[in-house]
């Protein structure tokens, strides 16, 4: 049986952790010409249908990131349907064979 001083104990917590910021996250036009390294990816269902959202290291620090566009959806299934396959790291470029040019993953 739980006390009081228990659940004072988790309310403060549970107030601690939501006055706590948060990092937005990172556009995929931000990463645009950087190297990371994609830790893990969950797919998000939004207004404009299902994106990728990626936890990133850049820069040698933790980021959440969007990794989306016509070439790089495609990519991204390809590695979630890779067992072993991440971490991965990749550099963010056009692939400047297509008007316009689309975002594309490459491995580094």
């Amino acid at each position: 049986m739980s006390n009081g001083n228990e659940n004072d104990g988790l309310s403060a917590a549970l107030d601690a952790a939501a006055e706590q910021g948060f990092e937005e996250t990172l556009p995929t036009s931000e990463l645009e010409g950087k190297t990371f390294t994609i830790l893990s990816l969950r797919s998000v269902t939004t207004k404009f249908g299902d994106r990728h959202i990626a936890e990133i290291e850049l820069d040698g620090n933790p980021a959440e990131a969007w990794l989306n566009g016509v070439v790089v959806d495609r990519q991204i299934r390809t590695v979630l349907l890779t067992e072993g396959a991440l971490p991965v790291t990749v550099a963010l470029g056009r692939d400047g064979r297509f008007d316009p040019s689309p975002y594309r993953l490459n491995t580094v």
